[in-house]
């Protein structure tokens, strides 16, 4: 091949790369924009006192649960970190539920283990547009 031709043909190829990269990379970017993840919704419902099994089975003293407000919403980062200002010990009770929240189950409603002052939460899966 002569020298001419080529460069002729490199310069061309060369040409019809940048122009193939340049409209992927603005395909890429439109995307990374309409990024969608599955997080998970979590409501209060319901606090509930047991004042009988408090005066039965402890020194008669409780209060109710004071970490959460009934109607109070959390939105989950992933299936496995805590979100802020959530009550670790009621994370650890419901996390198996927001593991299945994100492999598909669209809903649940669970309770802490705190059998003297439970608190009931709704579970629901939503998407949400990640930069």
């Amino acid at each position: 091949m002569k020298r001419r031709k080529f460069l002729a043909t490199t310069v061309a190829a060369t040409s019809a790369c940048t122009l193939a990269a340049s409209t992927m990379g603005s395909t890429l970017t439109i995307n990374q924009e309409k990024k969608k993840s599955i997080r998970c919704k979590i409501t209060v419902l319901r606090k509930d006192y047991h004042q009988d099994l408090y005066e039965k089975y402890t020194n008669g003293k409780g209060k109710i649960c004071q970490a959460f407000q009934v109607g109070g919403e959390y939105i989950t980062k992933n299936k496995w970190d805590c979100p802020e200002n959530f009550c670790n010990w009621a994370w650890a009770d419901i996390r198996p539920f927001i593991q299945q929240i994100s492999m598909g189950r669209e809903s649940a409603v669970v309770c802490c283990t705190d059998g003297f002052r439970p608190v009931y939460f709704l579970l629901e899966r939503v998407e949400v547009e990640v930069d």
